[in-house]
């Protein structure tokens, strides 16, 4: 992972993915970091993961070119809470940022059944 950066002061987003959602999405596991990228990723972006002290973090970014430098727009944590997430942030010189809690389904999600003609 690069280091966390920013392009022309932007700071990321925060999500905390609240423990059902993230138990939903594989726990860090499976396709995990495909589902994130699908969510919040723009193109041309990567998604790395990060070591912080609880739960998983993973950086969705640019990667560096010719004409900026490498650009991280989201923070994804999950299996960590709140507070855990505003203490690495303090650390990182983030600890201003707004930090969004992405809620799970609580009741089964179905698929439309298709049409019939």
């Amino acid at each position: 992972m690069s280091e966390l950066a920013s392009w022309n002061g932007e700071q990321p987003q925060v999500k905390l993915l609240d423990p059902v959602l993230f138990g939903q999405l594989g726990a860090g596991g499976g396709q995990y970091t495909e589902l994130l990228l699908a969510e919040w990723g723009r193109p041309e972006q990567v998604i790395e993961r990060g070591e912080v002290p609880h739960g998983i973090l993973h950086y969705i970014q640019f990667e560096e070119r010719p004409d900026r430098p490498a650009w991280t727009t989201h923070l994804i944590f999950g299996g960590a809470t709140e507070p855990q997430v505003r203490e690495f942030l303090v650390t990182i010189g983030l600890g201003s940022v707004e930090v969004h809690t992405v809620y799970g389904a609580t009741e089964p999600i179905y698929d439309a059944p298709e049409e019939v003609d």
